[in-house]
């Protein structure tokens, strides 16, 4: 190679540093959420949409029909997966390669973020870095659900809303307002979380506007949320439906209502946006983070110390976006997802996870020494090394949601012609049912024990709406209630074997099976091998 080629190529590595400097990052976020993407079997949540996708494969009016009237989310993921699983396949890492992709985009988003609020490339490279490297991202960039989709367009709204603020051109303004406008409705119409970040934004730009006693700027913003209105009016009946006017139904389940939030609510949000874990970290983790929190206080306190005048010409971009994140982190307190339900609560507020980058990336940009942003971007990643292990680490190794496969798996080898397939619950019954033989028949869930018959709009892949509402209510377990169903369902089906998915979960199946004389021919292996087969 001559020196004059030599010359051209550093020419361009100098030029180009910060795209290849993002492309490096994005690689690294690309190789994180790719660790077994396919590997790990589906889980209950990630089937729930999945199946009734593939059951409405062909009939786009029947799927909507469904989503109206039996399911609780909104439907635009569903034909996402439909249209993707017909492309490439509906296999774990094929539907899962949809998230991974918007996963990816956010981390440019978040590098285009540091250039629209503070002008500067390197809090853009920074935030960009610590986006690609945090485990609530890495964990949904590789989950088949709509989590990274939805935040991929609120990171957007936020993005465009504050060039929309910046602009003074009125018909650049009104592109971005259009493109804020679109996001919003795709958003509302991924997940109903999406409102965690767009009544923040909405609030934010009506106070703004008051301040500033604008007219004409209120009557932009009744026009935008007007036609946002619009756009989502025609999912609307189905969105009151599901939250009023299903208590119509009468059954002996009542709605939820959990109204105790731990007082650690908000230091709980903070901890698991930054170093989100699927179980309790252990000292060292938690010694590794309090080192994180310290160093970025004290950081802190010196850029407000030496980088006053930088941080009063950029009060405003802050304001911004702390207003954003408090809102929503107070908003979500309120919401029935914010309680402990399942792992990782506060995935409805993923968007957060890139606006803590950014206000991170801030902190750092105080160092003018780069040798001691590096030493403490390691730092930040050394305390978050054992939480992304366990985060792309295979779950079905220990987690039972992801080991229902395997359980399937010996029921497929030793189903026997009239055994009886019951889960302990119902919405993990498409779960069973997807990787169940064809010619086997469906497991049926026994709680909640007041559904005995077929549910209305219930099949082999889908929830009925019952079955679908009962994930919202109390599950009352009573004696008299599951001797019926139980009693009911080996009378209809002649049953002389049982086989029982996670009744560990649920004492009173088992009491009820040996009260009855019934024989333990398959005993359980705790959350790792959750299958028992009672025998008369």
């Amino acid at each position: 190679m001559s020196l004059e080629s030599l010359k051209k190529i550093t020419k361009i590595l100098r030029t180009k540093r910060e795209f290849f400097l993002l492309a490096g990052i994005m690689l690294l976020g690309l190789a994180l959420r790719l660790i077994n993407i396919g590997t790990e079997p589906y889980w209950a949540d990630e089937l729930l949409s999945l199946e009734a996708a593939r059951h409405y494969l062909g009939d786009p009016v029947g799927l909507w029909h469904y989503l109206q009237i039996a399911e609780v989310h909104p439907p635009l993921y569903y034909y996402l997966i439909q249209g993707w699983g017909s492309l490439f396949g509906f296999g774990e890492a094929a539907i899962r390669s949809l998230s991974l992709i918007f996963s990816l985009g956010l981390i440019a988003l978040t590098y285009w973020a540091g250039l629209v609020f503070f002008k500067s490339k390197k809090i853009g490279l920074l935030s960009a870095f610590v986006a690609a490297i945090l485990p609530m991202q890495i964990e949904f960039g590789q989950e088949a659900r709509p989590y990274a989709l939805y935040c991929f367009f609120g990171i957007l709204s936020l993005i465009l809303l504050a060039k929309y603020f910046q602009e003074n051109k009125t018909n650049k303004r009104v592109w971005l307002l259009l493109g804020f406008i679109a996001c919003s409705i795709v958003g509302l119409y991924l997940h109903y979380s999406y409102a965690l970040i767009l009544v923040p934004l909405v609030f934010f730009w009506l106070i703004r506007t008051i301040i500033k006693k604008d007219g004409r700027e209120f009557v932009w913003w009744l026009a935008t949320m007007a036609v946002i209105f619009v756009g989502f009016y025609f999912w609307l009946p189905a969105l009151l439906f599901k939250t009023f006017f299903i208590n119509e139904i009468k059954t002996a389940l009542t709605r939820s209502s959990y109204y105790s939030r731990p007082f650690s609510f908000f230091e709980d949000a903070f901890n698991e946006l930054i170093w989100a874990s699927k179980e309790r970290p252990s000292i060292a983790e938690i010694i590794g983070a309090a080192l994180v929190k310290i160093m970025l206080a004290i950081l802190i306190l010196s850029a407000v110390k030496n980088q006053y005048g930088w941080i009063k010409k950029q009060q405003n971009n802050l304001i911004y976006l702390g207003a954003i994140l408090g809102l929503s982190i107070l908003m979500f307190l309120g919401m029935p997802s914010s309680t402990n339900y399942t792992n990782l609560i506060y995935k409805h507020i993923l968007f957060d996870t890139v606006i803590l980058a950014l206000l991170i990336a801030v902190i750092l940009r105080q160092l003018n020494n780069s040798r001691w942003q590096i030493f403490c971007l390691i730092l930040i990643l050394v305390s978050l090394m054992t939480f992304q292990i366990k985060i792309v680490s295979d779950d079905s190794l220990y987690d039972f949601n992801h080991r229902f496969k395997l359980v399937v798996d010996h029921i497929n080898e030793h189903y026997q012609e009239s055994d009886l397939l019951l889960t302990y619950t119902v919405p993990v019954r498409p779960q069973s049912n997807y990787y169940l033989r064809s010619d086997v028949p469906g497991f049926i869930g026994v709680f909640p024990t007041d559904i005995l018959i077929e549910d209305f709009m219930a099949t082999r892949e889908t929830l009925g709406v019952m079955e679908n509402e009962s994930q919202l209510r109390f599950s009352l377990i009573n004696w008299p209630g599951l001797d019926k169903k139980l009693n009911y369902l080996i009378k209809k089906n002649q049953a002389k074997r049982v086989w029982v998915i996670g009744d560990g979960a649920t004492q009173q199946i088992r009491e009820w099976f040996v009260f009855n004389g019934w024989k333990i021919a398959f005993e359980p292996i705790g959350s790792l091998f959750p299958l028992t087969l009672y025998v008369k």
